[in-house]
This record gives structure tokens, sequence and C-alpha cells, in this order.
């Protein structure tokens, strides 16, 4: 501004559109559904950080337990006598 390159409206402008963008998206966020399935799947169009990693990863949410968890069994049972 103190360049001349945009007015005092002109930011004024900007803002107003970022806002009623920001405003937009949020709205769209209050209806997202999200399931683990979604989540999973790798053609999914939301966040994608986690679908090609858990790709064909069955959850106790699916009905089905995992077959391996990473840890051995043993590990898990000292844990859980140690946390009670």
């Amino acid at each position: 501004m103190s360049e001349g390159v945009i007015t005092q409206q002109g930011v004024e402008k900007i803002i107003e559109e970022i806002n009623q963008h920001f405003e937009k998206e949020f709205e769209r966020s209050q209806k997202l559904e999200i399931s683990l399935k979604k989540t999973t799947d790798p053609k999914y169009k939301g966040s994608r950080s986690m679908t090609h990693k858990w790709e064909g990863m069955d959850f106790s949410q699916n009905g089905k337990e995992p077959q391996h968890t990473g840890y051995y069994v043993d590990q898990l049972k000292d844990f859980a006598l140690k946390t009670v």
C-alpha cells in the first residue's frame, strides 16, 4: 500500500474474499463424514495421509481384528500386567 501498488479498498476486498472462502470451507467441513473405511481406501479423495499405509488392514471397527499388531503377545501381556 505504501508504494501505491494496491489501495486500501483492494486490501479489504482481498481480505473479504479470503474470509468468505474460509467460511465456505468451514461450512463444508461440518458436513464431512469420516469413516475408517474411507481412510483405508486408496481412491478416497479426502485426507490421504494413511490410505496406502492402512490399505488392506482389518480393524475391530470393521468386525475383524488385525492378525498381527507389530508386538509379540508376550510383550502385550507384560505391558498389560504392568499397567494394573
